[in-house]
């Protein structure tokens, strides 16, 4: 089985046979498998996505898996204001420029001194988190000006997952950090499939095919965002890419449990195994 989808980037393939997919691959396709009975117990060694109950994917999930295949950043959501969208290795100049405040680095760990580091991590984060996760901290523009005021978002801990956020010096005291960061929670319970309350329903996500243990990025970040909240990357888990889309990395594979989620004080959200 092929199937061409079209999208506003180019032409998703998807297809259940994975000696084409390899195939494809190597001449530069942006094609993903699809996940059925004759091929679940297959190698999916070294095929990054698959999918599976294709009839209930959307025009959106074709859209963010081809511009995960290539690379592009994923937009993430709109509040009145601002604009969300993943982080790129062009943004670490604007990243620096807001963490030169005295203000923004008082509750936190600073950016590496080294530039370059900085980008190596910002690549390895949008592989790794993003690409395993379907979420992470992301750039806050602001919409009027395209200016980067900041980033927000949620991110995998050992613990759980929790919102974080930083907004440039300029822009604090507007309520920026408010208008963004609700948008977020209502992001995460429509979109990644939690519920953001107290009664620990399970966490609406499908399981997970091809996980890698051995990624996870270590570095620890500590914004003043609604009290103590850690703006950290990582954790050994693999995830899923948005609804039904599922990560398949690496030799070694796992299946992937649901999780609880439940609200902290201070607006820390964290989804506990």
């Amino acid at each position: 089985m092929l199937k061409e989808i079209a999208t506003d980037y180019g032409i998703l393939f998807l297809t259940d046979e994975i000696e084409l997919l390899r195939e494809m691959e190597k001449r530069g396709e942006k094609v993903a498998l699809v996940v059925t009975d004759a091929n679940r117990d297959m190698d999916f060694s070294g095929i990054s996505y698959a999918v599976e109950k294709t009839e209930e994917l959307e025009q959106e999930d074709f859209e963010r898996l081809y511009r995960r295949l290539a690379g592009l950043p994923w937009d993430i959501l709109e509040t009145s204001r601002c604009r969300l969208r993943e982080m790129t290795v062009a943004d670490v100049d604007r990243l620096y420029e807001i963490y030169e405040d005295a203000s923004v680095t008082k509750f936190m760990e600073d950016l590496y001194e080294d530039r370059e580091k900085e980008r190596k991590y910002v690549e390895d984060y949008c592989k790794y988190i993003y690409g395993f996760y379907g979420y992470g901290i992301w750039i806050i523009e602001e919409k009027s000006s395209g200016e980067i005021i900041g980033r927000a978002g949620v991110e995998p801990r050992e613990e759980g997952v929790e919102l974080g956020y930083v907004i440039a010096d300029a822009w604090q005291h507007r309520g920026i950090a408010f208008e963004v960061c609700s948008a977020v929670l209502k992001y995460i319970r429509k979109d990644i499939g939690a519920f953001v309350d107290n009664d620990e329903r399970a966490f609406e996500l499908p399981h997970v095919h091809g996980v890698d243990p051995e990624v996870g990025l270590q570095r620890l970040v500590e914004p003043d965002a609604f009290g103590d909240i850690d703006e950290g990357s990582a954790g050994p888990h693999g995830g899923v890419q948005g609804r039904i889309l599922v990560v398949g990395v690496g030799d070694e594979f796992s299946e992937i449990l649901p999780h609880q989620i439940g609200m902290f004080p201070q607006g820390s959200v964290c989804i506990q195994e």
